[in-house]
């Protein structure tokens, strides 16, 4: 899948439109094909190593989206595959 991807603090050089490894999810989770993504205050401050670094974990930034569910895990219920979303990542 194609990802804007933060590789280091600081400015918009620090970003790179790469490929990466479709991420696998877990039994209580969902797995998003996204559409839209928003780039927001939290992605912001992620850039610049302010303190949402230190509470996210992903180098991938973009936390608002919607895109169409994929992947329903074992226990969640109120999803199915195909339906429409919107999210806020954390």
């Amino acid at each position: 899948m194609k990802a804007i991807v933060l590789n280091g603090f600081g400015d918009v050089s620090n970003f790179s439109f790469d490929e990466v490894d479709k991420p696998s999810f877990q039994e209580d989770q969902l797995l998003i094909r996204i559409k839209t993504a928003a780039f927001n205050p939290i992605d912001y401050q992620m850039r610049l190593g302010w303190r949402e670094s230190r509470l996210m974990n992903s180098p991938i930034l973009g936390r608002e989206f919607s895109g169409v569910v994929e992947a329903v895990g074992n226990s969640v219920t109120g999803f199915s595959v195909g339906a429409g979303m919107g999210f806020l990542q954390r």
